[in-house]
């Protein structure tokens, strides 16, 4: 039994490419190198020789360095970046790796050597062309406007490096293979901590940092996502499938936790029939699921009630419980106050995007309500959808929705390949759905584009399912 544990341990971590491991150890190695010596002397030298190595990499194995930048991109952060794998100056060494990986893609896409994700370029290239006329003319601040742009649209490069560099066969294993690794790590990092607080919800945050559930909560429903998808042929996938379910619960994430049976259902292949049963056993498991957790947070007073969708938004509107929905309600005041806001929103960083609320946005603070519970006293305002309403309008509504949608479509005829063209690509695409279902949700209660832990793994996957069905196309036509 230990044997064949340790063998598949080994096909997941280590068969996929053998090659890339050594690859990412010797980067590995001389920053770890550095950033001892640093510990003595100097945290300029670190950075030096983080960056020169990072450079390196990123010019000479791209691949490699994408699957780093993911990684790093999510274990190193939590809201309050408590869970720092480096000194506080070195914070941004993923953000660095991804400006040298884009600048690698560009010239590759120069010398024709990688093809361009149209439909994402033009998107993006008009969304921020409007956001910067907007601030212009509304008088933002510049560094704000960079600051907001930056939050919003630098995880979406992954979109471009898993378009570019993860669209075959071997890139899609590694990717899926690396995600629900560290899913796995997060979740048993949670469970440890629900052990010594004897308690589930906000103390369980995984790798996130305080303040996480929901973060950690959606990560999981990704992986599940995923483990859903490669059940037909990866019989592991099913007991991974149940580790992560459990640490959905254990993160407290309501949302997360109601949106878990229609993710499995959607992402199911196979009849309406199959999938009708499916969703039916599964009402009954998250039922179950629904009134433990109910138990163990009331104390011994369980109240399945104060766990469904009506009593979660009256919740919301009072600040003690979140008070999420007391922004999106103020929106229509706001927008309808200034002429055309409407349409484009109050500018960058003007509402209650992470910079908006770094900064104190005065729509922000006019809006904000007092709370005894949350750590900055004020209601949480991370609602992704909120704020691009706020802050970009209609337009920039339009253009998220364009954004997640483009992958479910692009790939809805790669759902019904069967086992022919690559299992994890095949798993990859056949996962949209589900991802899409969990992106929307997680976008009313996390800013989940500008949150790198779970924002890099919802672009890396679109990224590659819309290069993988692009390129199985092109292949099928000649």
């Amino acid at each position: 039994m230990s044997s064949g544990l340790w063998a598949w341990s080994r096909a997941w971590l280590v068969a996929a490419d053998r090659r890339h491991v050594a690859r990412i150890l010797v980067p590995a190695l001389v920053v770890g190198c550095a950033v001892g010596l640093g510990a003595a002397r100097s945290e300029v030298l670190v950075a030096l020789t983080i960056g020169t190595a990072l450079a390196v990499l990123a010019a000479a194995y791209p691949r490699t360095g994408f699957y780093l930048a993911l990684a790093v991109g999510m274990l190193q952060y939590g809201p309050t970046r408590a869970y720092r794998l480096l000194p506080d100056t070195l914070t941004l060494i993923d953000d660095v790796l991804l400006v040298l990986l884009v600048l690698r893609w560009m010239g590759d896409a120069a010398r024709r050597r990688t093809q361009f994700p149209v439909v994402y370029l033009r998107v993006v290239a008009v969304w921020m062309t409007l956001a910067v006329l907007v601030a212009a003319v509304s008088g933002v601040e510049t560094a704000i406007v960079l600051g907001a742009l930056r939050g919003l649209f630098l995880s979406s490069t992954f979109f471009i490096l898993a378009f570019a560099y993860s669209s075959d066969e071997q890139g899609a294993r590694v990717l899926v293979r690396l995600i629900l690794v560290v899913c796995l790590m997060h979740a048993i990092v949670a469970f440890a901590q629900a052990a010594r607080a004897n308690a589930i919800g906000d103390p369980s945050f995984g790798l996130l940092a305080p303040g996480g559930a929901n973060a950690l909560g959606f990560l999981m429903l990704f992986g599940c996502a995923l483990c859903v998808a490669l059940m037909r042929t990866q019989s592991r996938a099913v007991v991974i499938l149940c580790v992560l379910s459990l640490a959905l619960v254990v993160a407290g994430s309501r949302g997360a936790m109601l949106v878990w049976p229609v993710v499995l259902v959607v992402t199911t292949r196979g009849s309406w029939r199959e999938r009708l049963v499916l969703g039916l056993v599964l009402a009954g498991a998250v039922g179950s699921l629904l009134a433990v957790h109910s138990w163990v947070v009331q104390r011994g007073q369980a109240d399945v009630l104060r766990l469904s969708p009506a009593y979660l938004w009256e919740s919301q509107n009072v600040p003690e419980w979140g008070g999420r929905a007391v922004y999106m309600r103020a929106l229509p005041g706001l927008l309808a106050s200034q002429g055309g806001a409407l349409l484009v929103g109050l500018g960058p960083g003007q509402y209650t995007s992470n910079t908006g609320v770094a900064n104190n946005a005065e729509a922000y603070v006019a809006t904000r309500p007092t709370s005894t519970t949350s750590p900055t006293g004020f209601a949480y305002a991370d609602g992704q959808w909120t704020a691009i309403a706020g802050e970009y309008g209609l337009l920039g509504l339009a253009f998220a929705g364009l954004l997640i949608v483009h992958p479910l479509w692009t790939s809805r005829s790669a759902r019904r390949w069967q086992g022919s063209r690559g299992v994890y690509r095949e798993a990859v695409c056949a996962a949209m759905p589900g991802l899409f279902v969990a992106t929307v949700a997680g976008g009313f209660v996390l800013n989940l584009f500008e949150y790198q832990p779970v924002a890099a793994v919802w672009w890396a996957l679109a990224g590659t399912a819309v290069a993988a069905t692009q390129r199985m196309s092109l292949t099928m036509e000649h």
